[in-house]
């Protein structure tokens, strides 16, 4: 097969062999969600794990499946839930990652949990905040969570990572409850409200629900390529609080196995999920090619990314097609490496 020539504001760039760049980014572990629990103290009504304060923590060995992943080579981890500030050991998680050369660690949390202690810890390993919000009306926002004061909790939590430095990054879901335009008044309003609390307009960003879940009642699956971003074929895993594993945290209609009857190891070298990746990665770049899309943009839309920032420069090719308009479109887990030698990319602003 030939090398493909995709042609962007910076020129024009050689791209090597198709089969053999998917060959090698289908492989490995570079990316790890771990889903510590599906207790949260909220219960959302579009929640991608059905999780709520009914929900039990599980004992899964999250620190065995630390080491595991970093024997593996893995060196980005987002730790998430449910609501990942109420399981007991968290702290020593994030401790564990930190000290043990994680590169990028997140915590995707509603931070209305988020407390001095673990602000500090987060400060002292570098790891970044990642939270949903729903709208600056604070009934909206109850009304999404079906919790009531979880709008003020959630503010207090987000103004308390700012004062500690901590990179965050918000993201606004389009429920779509009140019509087209009223919806993209609100997400202006909060967007607005949301930078005057300080945070960057450059991380926020706006998603659909997904169709997993109890969102699955709101936005009904129509396909794998509706509901997936398009880059969960390049080293990424998700385990979820039962112990079954997904190439991403939205893929849950394919388990490629569980992690109390198989090891890391094999799970991430099995033919489940390599021949998963391959087949999706073929899908999500002709899909990215047939909408004429530039490399960095996600023809789908589907915005923000659940994996951590990261602002090295990038193959454009291996950036794509995850990204936030305005905002560097790598990430790890995307294909994104130091090594890369190219210019960054952002993603153009939406016309639609």
């Amino acid at each position: 097969m030939l090398g493909i020539e995709i042609t962007d504001e910076a020129g024009v760039h050689d791209i090597p062999d198709r089969s053999a760049r998917i060959a090698r980014d289908a492989t490995g572990l570079r990316f790890i969600w771990l889903e510590l629990t599906q207790h949260c103290n909220l219960r959302c009504r579009h929640c991608y794990t059905t999780s709520s304060p009914a929900k039990p923590h599980n004992d899964i060995d999250w620190l065995g499946l630390l080491v595991e992943a970093k024997a593996l080579g893995c060196e980005g981890v987002q730790f998430i839930g449910g609501e990942p500030l109420t399981h007991p050991k968290v702290q020593e998680y994030v401790t564990f990652a930190g000290e043990n050369g994680f590169a990028d660690i997140e915590i995707f949390s509603n931070a209305a949990l988020l407390s001095e202690e673990m602000c500090r810890l987060m400060s002292k390993f570098g790891a970044r905040l990642a939270t949903s919000f729903y709208s600056a009306d604070a009934r909206k926002h109850d009304a999404i969570t079906l919790t009531e004061g979880s709008f003020a909790r959630t503010v207090a939590g987000i103004e308390l990572a700012l004062e500690h430095d901590i990179p965050i990054r918000v993201g606004l879901i389009n429920l779509e409850d009140e019509g087209q335009a009223a919806v993209r008044d609100d997400i202006q309003e909060t967007i607005g409200y949301l930078e005057r609390l300080g945070v960057s307009r450059q991380r926020i960003g706006i998603d659909n629900v997904r169709p997993v879940g109890r969102g699955s009642k709101i936005t009904p699956f129509v396909s794998q390529s509706e509901t997936l971003c398009g880059g969960c074929w390049k080293g990424t895993l998700a385990v979820s609080f039962d112990g079954n594993c997904y190439p991403c945290i939205f893929s849950r209609h394919k388990n490629v196995g569980n992690i109390r009857t198989s090891t890391l190891s094999e799970i991430v070298t099995s033919a489940a999920l390599t021949d998963f990746r391959i087949a999706y990665a073929e899908e999500a770049i002709a899909r990215t090619i047939n909408a004429d899309c530039t490399p960095e943009c996600n023809p789908a839309g589907c915005s923000p990314v659940c994996a951590p920032a990261d602002p090295s420069p990038c193959n454009p090719w291996g950036c794509g097609p995850l990204c936030t308009p305005g905002t560097p479109s790598c990430i790890p887990g995307n294909g994104c490496r130091p090594s890369d030698e190219c210019p960054p990319h952002t993603c153009p602003p939406r016309t639609n």
